[in-house]
């Protein structure tokens, strides 16, 4: 296969912190790396993954630590 066969986008977990940065709110790196795990299961191939879908992701998980006063990313999924 040649490189010109195929492409890969790839999001990394420092794009999912700076993100939440940037809409000032704080994810710890392993609540980041809960997000980007929750993006890739999640994924529709119609939208793709972009800022977007990310904010949306971001905004979902956070929601879900405030309703279950949850601290720890790995106690949940969602």
């Amino acid at each position: 296969m040649s490189a010109l066969d195929s492409i890969s986008i790839t999001w990394h977990v420092d794009d999912i912190v700076s993100r939440a940065e940037d809409q000032f709110q704080q994810l710890t790196r392993a609540q980041a790396q809960r997000v980007l795990v929750n993006i890739g299961r999640d994924h529709d191939a119609n939208i793709g993954i972009n800022w977007e879908v990310i904010d949306t992701h971001i905004e979902l998980y956070l929601a879900h630590l405030t309703k279950h006063n949850l601290e720890q990313p790995e106690s949940i999924h969602c």
